[in-house]
């Protein structure tokens, strides 16, 4: 087993030792908004409810309530009762409670990183499968793990920031392998997972909906797979509420569209080069005012322009680029479903998303990167085209998290 795929496990070890180094220099700055915000959310699901996270009863850090899914927020509580439990050992061992300044601190903020982490590896393993299956290279699955896996975007986004980009894409990826496969309701079943955990990836539900159909050429799969997705939502509210339908119904519509207002927030994308907006940090005198990052120069998708909000604008554009995809989808049929023209789709739509839509940060562009692994690895003409269209946001992306990570080690 080690020898057949040592190739494979060396490229893992490898990888996590590189992010182990990254979270250890991480550590020794002040944590981004969202890790402080999840800290707090999940005491507060500790201590009381998992509905009391969406209100502002019990807040101790900032003033927003949970706007994640239910999904997001149960990993993190999961995290952070793994804390708590190796502060009973502890205890148990003689180590008065709360006595080590590291435990206290530290510790729980490199926990919450985990979960990303294993994400990382988790989309590596389903490269690997999947391009050894279709090309019958292991070089090439292995190509496709390692250009994913050593990416520094990636890297910075999970092991330096700790986002968690990479767990509802790899439940994502799952989807794409189970579609793959021809397991429609699986399918569904994981990309119903995903976005329990984030909403990133929304816009492709009408692709994996149409997909279905052109593969079967029927429409009772198509709903099956929703009825299938539907319940593992539902499934999903019910710790939170046991209306899960109306609950989930009113979080969908506050949530659906992003927390901040701005046309771009910390996105280099279209809007990012038109009005080229300026960040601002706070005052490192504490954690909340230090975390203060705020855009200056972007328009508010709520501004009208010629009698449109901004925002709608920034929709029809993303609809438009995404019309030539839907044209192409009814051509070419069911080869549209195959693995290589199945992962050009999604990632072009992936791309225009960033590029387009309204709301976008710049790790919204992480669905992007393990599908293109996939194209690089097949090294067909297409993909070699294609990778031409992603390198100037794909640099950014890269520039963007060396420069950031300069500016955030200097607070």
């Amino acid at each position: 087993m080690f020898a057949r795929h040592k190739g494979i496990i060396i490229l893992i070890l490898v990888s996590l030792f590189l992010r182990a180094g990254i979270v250890g220099y991480a550590l020794q700055w002040r944590e981004n908004t969202d890790i402080l915000r999840w800290k707090d959310r999940a005491r507060i699901a500790y201590l009381y409810d998992f509905a009391d996270t969406y209100k502002t009863d019990h807040l101790l850090f900032g003033t927003y309530p949970n706007n994640m899914p239910p999904g997001g927020q149960y990993i993190i509580s999961g995290v952070y009762w793994g804390w708590l439990q190796i502060g009973k050992a502890l205890a148990y061992a003689g180590i008065p409670p709360g006595s080590n300044d590291w435990v206290n601190g530290p510790l729980l903020t490199l926990l919450l990183r985990i979960p990303s982490l294993l994400g990382d590896v988790g989309i590596a393993l389903i490269l690997y499968i999947i391009v050894q299956r279709y090309t019958k290279s292991r070089n090439s699955g292995l190509f496709a793990a390692g250009i994913f896996l050593f990416n520094p975007a990636v890297i910075f986004n999970s092991a330096f920031m700790g986002q968690r980009d990479s767990i509802n894409n790899f439940l994502f990826l799952l989807g794409v392998l189970a579609f793959i496969d021809k397991k429609y309701a699986w399918a569904a079943a994981w990309v119903a997972c995903s976005l329990l955990v984030k909403f990133s990836l929304i816009f492709t539900v009408p692709l994996f909906m149409y997909g279905t159909y052109l593969a079967t050429k029927s429409w009772r799969p198509v709903a099956l797979s929703v009825l299938v997705a539907v319940s593992v939502t539902m499934a999903g509210v019910l710790p939170v509420s046991l209306s899960p339908f109306s609950w989930y119904f009113n979080y969908f519509l506050r949530n659906v569209s992003g927390e901040m207002p701005n046309l771009t927030a910390f996105a280099f994308n279209i809007w990012w080069v038109i009005f080229r907006p300026a960040v601002t940090f706070g005052p490192n005198t504490d954690a909340f005012s230090a975390s203060d990052i705020r855009l200056i120069g972007t328009p508010f998708v709520a501004e009208v322009w010629w009698g449109v909000p901004a925002g709608m604008w920034a929709t029809m554009f993303f609809i438009l680029f995404c019309i030539p995809v839907v044209i192409g989808v009814f051509r070419s049929g069911k080869r549209a479903v195959t693995p290589k023209y199945l992962t050009l789709l999604l990632s072009m739509v992936c791309l225009a998303a960033y590029l387009w839509l309204p709301k976008m940060h710049d790790r919204y562009m992480y669905p992007v990167f393990p599908l293109l692994a996939f194209g690089f690895a097949r090294t067909e003409r297409v993909y070699r085209t294609q990778s031409l269209k992603y390198r100037e946001p794909v640099c950014g992306m890269a520039s963007d998290a060396i420069n950031r990570l300069l500016v955030f080690g200097a607070q």
